[in-house]
């Protein structure tokens, strides 16, 4: 009798363990992205998505790591508007404040993974469910919002986006100014930064040069 394919096995575990209690705190679940995801009325999508190992392999190994991640569609569409000429980061997914991420209980999994031929499928989902309460619910909730990612975010740029579209201009402008000046001091001109850092530096004077209209 031929086994079942690792994202099957994977995904009769999602619905036998823990559909329903994503579901009870609004999470709704995409089968084709293998992702729980929560919609805000600020355009905020609140996601955990599974992804499998590229070695996953039938009867052999299955294997799963689960991210959290948060998307903002009306951000994304923001950037291509107001600076079509630099390219967008993330495709709309937001550079996060991670700090609650990083207290996860991980007992059970190796790396970023679960594996489900090596431990009981109860006990991942069992951890899956209690870092979600402990620690992931914190993490939505300290990423729900620009005011919040102003305050501590995944990067100074997100941080200064976030300062932006939270309508914070006078702040905004400041740390930008605070931004260049140490990125100037470092690197001594523009000329001198390498790729990364002149990249930053190139969205930092068009967010310098978008608020001109604001100031």
């Amino acid at each position: 009798m031929k086994k079942m394919q690792p994202k099957h096995v994977f995904l009769n575990f999602i619905n036998e363990y823990v559909k329903d209690f994503y579901k009870s705190y609004d999470f709704e679940f995409s089968e084709s992205q293998l992702a729980f995801k929560r919609k805000l009325s600020n355009g905020f999508v609140q996601t955990i998505k599974f992804s499998g190992n590229l070695r996953n392999t039938e009867g052999f190994i299955i294997k799963y790591g689960d991210q959290y991640l948060v998307y903002c569609s009306t951000y994304k569409s923001w950037w291509t508007k107001n600076f079509p000429q630099i390219p967008l980061i993330g495709s709309g997914y937001l550079n996060t404040n991670n700090e609650s991420l990083i207290k996860m209980n991980h007992a059970i999994r190796n790396g970023t993974e679960y594996d489900f031929l090596k431990s009981p499928k109860e006990e991942i989902m069992n951890e899956l469910k209690s870092n979600f309460i402990d620690f992931g619910l914190t993490f939505f909730t300290d990423n729900e919002n620009w005011e919040k990612l102003s305050e501590k975010a995944g990067s100074k740029l997100t941080e200064i986006d976030a300062l932006i579209l939270s309508s914070q201009f006078e702040r905004a402008n400041n740390y930008i100014i605070e931004t260049m000046t140490e990125y100037l001091g470092y690197y001594g001109n523009e000329s001198k930064m390498n790729a990364s850092a002149r990249q930053s530096f190139e969205i930092l004077k068009s967010r310098k040069e978008y608020l001109k209209k604001w100031l």
